[in-house]
């Protein structure tokens, strides 16, 4: 029998909300099969829902009950984060898969403390003073250097993110009080 282009399947159609900063999708998500890549913006801080008509992937922070209701032909929602608090859990039609993203605690822990560090020590002042010629708004320009050293660090969230957040709190040996859902000794 001829292959015409009845015989080949449809390209898979992801639709991408809203869309990668500064990149082409393709070069940075290299695929092997045929994919229909819809990209939109959000309108009103979320993706306008008849984009999901006839998506088989959505990949986005954001799904309601209206996107739900749009959404056909949808196999699975995957959340670039790791929070996945956006979704209702109540709008995802019955067999779609849900995945959200993980494995980036390393980042975002140190993050974290780097901007601990710089609000201590108040560099952002520092910085903005220096930029304007003033000398005067040096780190231990108010006594003696400030340091994380023996304080108390509160965390929320003591999931991925937050131990490891602790792990390097404990590091400058800092008390850490973290609060999660679970009880954890």
């Amino acid at each position: 029998m001829p292959n015409n282009s009845t015989d080949s399947p449809r390209p898979l159609k992801v639709v991408i909300s809203p869309a990668p900063p500064g990149e082409q999708i393709n070069d940075r998500w290299p695929v092997t099969v045929d994919v229909d890549w819809i990209v939109t913006e959000y309108v009103n801080n979320k993706p306008e829902p008849s984009v999901l008509a006839d998506a088989d992937i959505y990949i986005g922070t954001d799904f309601d009950v209206a996107m739900g209701k749009a959404a056909k032909s949808l196999k699975a929602i995957l959340i670039p984060a790791a929070g996945y608090d956006r979704i209702d859990p109540d709008a995802v039609p019955e067999n779609v898969i849900v995945a959200n993203a993980y494995h980036h605690e390393a980042p975002i822990a140190e993050w974290v403390m780097a901007v601990a560090l710089a609000l201590d020590h108040e560099l952002f002042l520092s910085d903005r003073s220096f930029r304007n010629g003033d000398w005067s708004q040096w780190p231990g320009h108010h006594g003696a250097y400030r340091e994380l050293y023996g304080r108390t660090f509160g965390i929320i969230g003591y999931g991925a993110i937050g131990k490891r957040t602790a792990r390097l709190a404990n590091a400058y040996e800092m008390r850490v009080i973290a609060a999660g859902r679970r009880a954890e000794t």
